[in-house]
């Protein structure tokens, strides 16, 4: 019941008269059926216009005092929807009001009763064939001197021109095209991943096997190169750029630079190739570590994506501790990061305090150590024949220790010393 509601709401079939809504009574005229060639899907099989052919839209419409909804018992059917129809409106095309007197053109609209179904219905529009087009391919196809399967090239480009030559497009779609400043299309930000975890954590591709062949049998140079080697082998003039820079400013160029791209190439050292200046940056994405679980490889990750480094001896440091190394080069890092990495302010203040009081901690902690244990921890697991001579049961720091000789007599010694030839 709430969905006729609903429908009769919505959708109607009604032919207002003139003398009630003038304006309405002519916009429904655009909603008014008239038969077609396109009411037949056999285009020669009857006659254009004839309203005695039968249509394939099942125009004429039944008249109905009431909006009916019949609905598959077994599940297996849509529901079908007979929409309320008067005497006289059999050719008048469901419509909204609203929507009617706001665009002034023809619609079909229908009621959807599930996704599926309205994801059907937009489907079927959006891969709507058109006809000319589909003849125009298959003229050109059949006219052909070579096969549509050969490969011909010349038969390609034929098809494409036919294609573009009959192909049915919407006024907007014309006005796009004939203003290339708009753009048809929009992309969004290509994105790449980069390896920024310790060595341990990485991953290699073997080389083909021709060029592992080719290899002297001592040689360890077995993996392929990847991003981060190229990073690490930049020329000069990219110095100072981060791994993170130069993974979204730069990709590898393979072949020959043209005479447009020879400003944006460079070579990299050791013979690994040349890269390209992108023509727009590419996000960069790489795996999170827990600065809580995982604080060495945390600090070391960002690091190696925000920081210049060449070997791991530059992300390490000299002190070895990745920690250290953050927090002294915390401030080109900190610029990297807000311009390379998605990081707020606040949490780039958070993990610079962590570091700061994890360093603060750790400089406190020899002093600590280096202090004498507390008498009750001096001998809490005395050696064997060594036992605590307690003077005060309740309180154990005034224990003395005195050597106790163990007493074991000649037959067990014999046996202890038999058993180890066994």
């Amino acid at each position: 019941y709430q969905r006729r509601v609903a429908i009769t709401a919505g959708i109607t079939t009604k032919r207002p008269l003139p003398d009630e809504d003038p304006e309405l009574a002519k916009l429904v005229m655009l909603q008014t059926h008239k038969h077609t060639k396109t009411c037949s899907k056999q285009s020669g099989s009857k006659t254009s216009g004839s309203d005695t052919c039968k249509c394939r839209f099942n125009y004429p419409k039944e008249p109905s005092t009431e909006t009916v909804i019949i609905i598959d018992p077994n599940g297996k059917k849509r529901p079908v929807i007979i929409y309320k129809r008067d005497v006289g409106d059999e050719n008048v095309n469901t419509y909204n009001e609203v929507i009617l007197r706001a665009v002034r053109s023809n619609m079909d609209i229908q009621y959807c009763g599930d996704a599926y179904s309205a994801l059907m219905y937009l489907v079927s529009y959006a891969t709507k064939q058109e006809k000319a087009a589909l003849d125009a391919l298959k003229n050109v196809q059949e006219s052909s001197s070579m096969p549509f399967n050969a490969g011909s090239r010349e038969t390609m480009r034929k098809l494409a021109f036919s294609w573009q030559n009959v192909r049915e497009i919407s006024i907007q779609e014309a006005i796009y095209r004939a203003l290339p400043s708009i753009g048809m299309t929009y992309f969004s930000p290509q994105v790449i991943y980069i390896p920024c975890g310790p060595l341990e954590d990485q991953h290699s591709i073997l080389k083909p096997k021709v060029q592992l062949d080719a290899l002297p049998d001592d040689s360890t140079d077995i993996f392929m190169k990847g991003l981060r080697e190229r990073s690490q082998n930049r020329p000069d003039d990219l110095e100072n750029i981060c791994f993170a820079e130069f993974a979204s400013k730069y990709k590898p160029l393979y072949g020959r630079p043209g005479p447009r791209q020879a400003s944006k190439t460079f070579a990299l050292k050791n013979g690994l190739g040349n890269i390209i200046l992108r023509d727009l940056p590419v996000i960069v994405r790489s795996h999170s570590y827990s600065s809580k679980n995982e604080p060495h490889k945390f600090y070391y990750s960002k690091i190696c994506q925000f920081h210049p480094w060449r070997s791991e001896a530059d992300i390490l440091g000299p002190s070895k501790n990745t920690m250290h190394k953050f927090h002294d080069c915390i401030d080109i890092i900190k610029a990297n990061m807000m311009n390379y990495g998605k990081i707020s302010s606040e949490r780039m203040e958070e993990m610079l305090k962590r570091a700061h009081d994890e360093i603060n901690s750790r400089k406190s902690e020899p002093q600590k150590n280096s202090q004498p244990p507390p008498p009750e921890h001096a001998m809490a697991y005395p050696p064997d024949g060594i036992q605590p001579v307690q003077e005060n049961v309740e309180r154990r720091s005034n224990c003395k220790f005195e050597y106790v000789e163990p007493t074991i007599s000649a037959e067990a010694l014999a046996t202890m010393v038999s058993s180890l030839n066994s």
